[in-house]
């Protein structure tokens, strides 16, 4: 790392974001703390997505084109473009939970200097905009055995860790971020909790529409990283997961059909 390289490396993939992704940047740029670069992932925008990251005003700014695997992907061709010390992955639509979370994060790092990962609480805003704070603390490694802990939003990334230990599994579609701890928290990275909340984070994304596919994934995880007794339960428990995730599909289709 040179001496002009940024305290932070904010990734954000995009792809047809034109509707949401200027008021993540309207929080980026608002940030108190200004040490940061804004690296964009964009996977081929047929929208004016692009227009609006260059007329945004962000010097610091490194936008990436090309089609991408995924959004796994897209997030190790930002990790491989990032110079900061700290990578932050800010998703198109979200944003910060206050103008100083980035200073609150660069004070913590500097004090707690064993961090490898450094995380926060959530907010967390349902389809009628209510919000309520997801608290997160991780102890050990029990805390990934019975579902996904750290809502990705709220964790920020010590450069050393992908270095040391890779960046995210592409062959994963949804719990790509959830098996990239596991893999950290295993080889003995330090987790480090700041007491703010770092994120507004809108439930409702990806993961939530494909609940089926989100357990599969986690099948797999485990299967792979999880002791056998932790392997059985997840094992029993799927039959009922994948039926919860299929009502609520459906709940959602029917309410979908009355609205029209």
């Amino acid at each position: 790392m040179n001496e002009s390289s940024p305290y932070f490396s904010v990734v954000m993939a995009t792809l047809n974001a034109e509707k949401c992704i200027e008021n993540s940047l309207i929080s980026l740029g608002s940030q108190t703390l200004k040490d940061w670069e804004l690296v964009v992932v964009d996977g081929g925008s047929t929208d004016n997505t692009v227009k609006i990251l260059e007329s945004a005003g962000i010097k610091n700014i490194k936008l990436l084109q090309g089609a991408d695997s995924g959004i796994y992907d897209a997030m190790n061709k930002g990790i491989s473009q990032a110079r900061g010390a700290w990578v932050y992955f800010l998703n198109a639509g979200d944003c910060f939970a206050s103008i100083n979370v980035l200073e609150s994060i660069q004070t913590h790092s500097l004090a707690h200097t064993d961090a490898d990962i450094v995380y926060g609480d959530i907010r967390v805003f349902n389809s009628k905009n209510r919000s309520t704070i997801k608290r997160q603390l991780i102890k050990s490694m029990r805390d990934f055995y019975d579902g996904i802990p750290l809502c990705h939003q709220s964790v920020f990334y010590s450069r050393g860790s992908f270095d040391k230990f890779g960046g995210y599994s592409s062959s994963l579609k949804i719990c790509g971020d959830y098996e990239h701890m596991i893999r950290l928290k295993i080889a003995g990275c330090h987790f480090s909790k700041c007491e703010i909340v770092v994120a507004n984070y809108q439930y409702g994304g990806f993961s939530h529409r494909s609940l089926r596919k989100l357990q599969e994934e986690r099948v797999k995880i485990a299967s792979e990283y999880f002791p056998m007794w932790h392997k059985f339960k997840l094992w029993i428990k799927i039959p009922f997961l994948v039926l919860k995730s299929c009502v609520i599909q459906l709940l959602g289709t029917i309410k979908s059909k009355e609205n029209r």
